[in-house]
């Protein structure tokens, strides 16, 4: 049989496009550093009364949100505040002690990622400590911070009416999500209101606002990635402020707080705080343009979804390497055949 050099040339060609598809790591994600979960205040073994704010450190992969709940002796674990945007040295959430009873909790924060499995870390061990007969039914202050967020719109639903309120969402565009969320009533004697805080992959959101013996309100609204919304639900006696959407600045960071360098800062700036903006009644399409406020007879326009996976994307490149190497593979060897059959009858 003939020696041909050519076939050392393709056999070694191939080895190498072999090796770099089979050893070309995917490109790691911006949040994929590793886990920095901490809270440097409260410190451990500390009492604390009043109102206080709850700093440290708060980022892992696959992020989506971070709980922090107070873990008693005895009993189930309750929560203290979501906020669904990476904190590093800065605030994690603003606490009124004062609506919890007097004694030894151990805070815990979950950490949701976005495929929604959580895992959970033991915080500091505090006293609650205040002058008071019995906790407060309501706090002072909103708990959790409206930190912009790097993928989708963020929204805090309230609910300032005196009954219970259902609130539905689901979008006609595809891979979007629904829901169905009930707000507690407003107690009388409180400017707090009861909220809950979620975001939505970007696009529009149709649904209804329904206090509990009303009549349902239909509204339909955009969201846009890393805007904030305010929805409040006033009830039926508010007239046309039944139901308001407010596009608001997202809150302050602390100075010391590098957890929100990923969002775009035209992104935040195009969030400007506006006056309540009533949204109409009946569902129509989604007003197109600038985030100027809203015409009273004009539907606002809605987003709600959340992430339908929460894993990456994965990168193509190694399996088109692989399949080029494949192909180049079999080729090569079709051709190593000929020179060998042409070889032996050389």
């Amino acid at each position: 049989m003939k020696s041909h050099p050519l076939q050392y040339v393709i056999l070694t060609v191939l080895a190498i496009i072999l090796l770099l598809g089979l050893g070309q790591p995917a490109p790691a994600s911006a949040q994929d550093q590793g886990d920095n979960v901490s809270i440097t205040t409260p410190a451990n073994g500390s009492a604390v009364s009043g109102l206080i704010t709850v700093t440290g450190a708060i980022t892992f992969p696959d992020f989506l949100k971070y709980e922090i709940f107070l873990k008693p002796d005895k009993g189930d674990m309750l929560w203290v505040a979501t906020t669904y945007a990476p904190v590093i040295n800065g605030n994690l959430a603003r606490f009124d002690t004062r609506t919890y009873e007097n004694g030894s909790y151990q805070m815990i924060i979950r950490q949701v990622h976005s495929d929604s499995n959580y895992t959970e870390a033991a915080g500091p061990t505090i006293m609650i400590d205040n002058e008071l007969g019995a906790p407060l039914p309501y706090p002072e202050v909103e708990p959790s911070y409206l930190y912009p967020t790097e993928k989708y719109a963020l929204v805090r639903l309230k609910n300032c009416s005196g009954v219970e309120l259902a609130f539905d969402y689901i979008s006609p565009q595809g891979f979007r999500s629904a829901d169905t969320l009930l707000l507690k009533p407003k107690g009388q004697d409180t400017t707090y209101c009861p909220f809950e805080d979620f975001v939505l992959i970007p696009g529009e959101y149709r649904g209804s606002a329904t206090g509990q013996g009303e009549k349902a309100y239909t509204y339909s609204f955009q969201a846009e990635v890393g805007r904030v919304y305010e929805l409040i639900y006033n009830g039926e006696g508010a007239g046309r402020n039944q139901f308001i959407v407010n596009y608001v600045q997202g809150d302050k960071r602390a100075s010391s707080d590098t957890g929100g360098g990923q969002i775009p800062s035209s992104a935040v700036a195009a969030a400007p705080t506006q006056t309540p903006v009533p949204v109409a009644a009946a569902v129509a399409p989604a007003v197109v343009g600038p985030p100027e406020a809203v015409p009273a007879d004009l539907p606002a326009e809605s987003n709600s979804v959340l992430p339908v996976t929460g894993q990456g994307e994965t990168s193509v490149l190694p399996f088109l390497l692989i399949s080029m190497a494949a192909l180049l593979f079999v080729i090569g060897g079709g051709i190593l055949l000929v020179m060998w059959r042409l070889g032996q009858t050389g």
